[in-house]
């Protein structure tokens, strides 16, 4: 039986998979990365995010279990001081490292976000 942290894992590789096509399922990595690169990371409050690169922009998945997912649309980069900033009309991503936050309107709700390593595989 697969646990909770797999679990989570699993659903936002198939919602984003259904979102936004087969590029998604590429390996993890910080943004900025490759097109195609998916990356998760683990928040304060038992969220999680998984993030899609795609050249200049990603899109985000966050999650909380017992909840529905949450898709962010497309996120262009803007200009920043300290890391790379993704922004849509509602929300933003902050990234510097392996460490990032969440907004939605101005509103922070993910924090502390931290970049988890890529999964591998494993064979019984």
């Amino acid at each position: 039986m697969l646990g909770q942290d797999k679990r989570l894992r699993v659903r936002a590789v198939l919602v984003l998979l259904a979102t936004f096509g087969a590029a998604a399922a590429g390996g993890a990595g910080a943004p900025p990365a490759e097109s195609g690169t998916l990356s998760f990371f683990r928040c304060a409050d038992q969220i999680s995010l998984a993030v899609v690169a795609h050249g200049q922009s990603v899109s985000l998945t966050s999650f909380r279990v017992g909840q529905r997912p949450d898709l962010s649309g497309e996120l262009r980069v803007v200009p920043a001081t300290q890391g790379r900033t993704y922004r849509s009309d509602e929300w933003t991503w902050t990234v510097t490292g392996s460490r990032g936050q969440l907004e939605f309107h101005g509103k922070l709700v993910a924090q502390a976000c931290t970049l988890m390593p890529a999964p591998t595989s494993q064979r019984p």
